[in-house]
């Protein structure tokens, strides 16, 4: 019977070996420990976008021209109407029919909104200033062929939501007052012109779309 030929521990192939194990075993730990800081980092992550308020937003559609463009980002403060209500002239987002939109706050509750309705134009209807009114009223007094005028009392709970794009939007004049339970929040960015990719707003977790 012929005796096992012993390989001393010396040799370059047990060291090369040995020092194999070493780094397989280091690696793991590494990654080990890689895992466990990516995972702590994503939940911590996870927490802290549930607890902060700001989001950002892409504008979808032209319901907002000239003030806000299409595919333009906005940053929406979501507690913001937790401690204030919404007042004229402010750009707002809220839920809808099941989307989401952007509009200018043009009535708050007990206000009168007036509007004229051209003849030939089932749907646009184009608001007015208490200045426009008198003199709108006068020539249509003249003109009746030429349209009509209406008028909308905002509910109490209520607010009327305009886009700046006129006939481009679809809005209160459409589907009416919305109650304030439907507010998401206040849109608190400057205005930016520059495309979406380059476009200069925070960082923020969970982009909401705005539709038109």
């Amino acid at each position: 019977m012929l005796s096992p030929v012993k390989i001393p521990d010396s040799t370059p192939i047990i060291k090369f070996m040995k020092r194999l194990i070493e780094v397989i075993t280091e690696n793991r730990f590494r990654m080990r420990k890689r895992t466990v800081a990516i995972s702590a980092f994503l939940v911590a992550s996870a927490v802290l976008a549930g607890f902060c308020p700001y989001r950002v937003g892409i504008v979808c559609g032209e319901s907002m021209t000239p003030t806000m463009q299409s595919h333009q980002p906005f940053v929406i403060d979501r507690s913001y109407y937790a401690a204030h209500v919404p007042e004229r002239g402010e750009v707002a987002v809220f839920h809808h029919g099941g989307i989401t939109l952007i509009k200018r706050v043009v009535g708050v509750p007990g206000d009168r909104i007036w509007m004229l309705k051209y003849a030939g134009t089932p749907s646009y209807k184009q608001i007015l200033a208490p200045n426009e009114l008198a003199p709108r009223m006068k020539a249509l007094a003249a003109r009746p062929y030429l349209g009509k005028i209406l008028q909308v009392r905002v509910p109490a709970g209520c607010y009327y939501m305009v886009g700046d794009g006129g006939p481009k939007s679809v809005d209160s004049r459409d589907f009416g007052p919305i109650p304030m339970q439907q507010f998401v929040g206040r849109v608190i960015s400057e205005p930016c012109s520059t495309p979406v990719n380059v476009c200069r707003v925070p960082t923020l977790s969970h982009s909401l779309v705005a539709h038109r």
